[in-house]
């Protein structure tokens, strides 16, 4: 569970992900919806 959630439920936002970022703080976390699969 995160505190923050950044929700991710348009092809463009679930495409960008963390590109330019230098990561997610403490607590925060990105919701792909739908994802029928994630690639790391």
């Amino acid at each position: 569970m995160c505190e923050r959630c950044l929700l991710a439920e348009t092809a463009l936002t679930r495409m960008r992900g963390l590109l330019g970022r230098r990561g997610l703080p403490s607590g925060e976390g990105i919701l792909l919806k739908p994802a029928s699969s994630v690639h790391m």
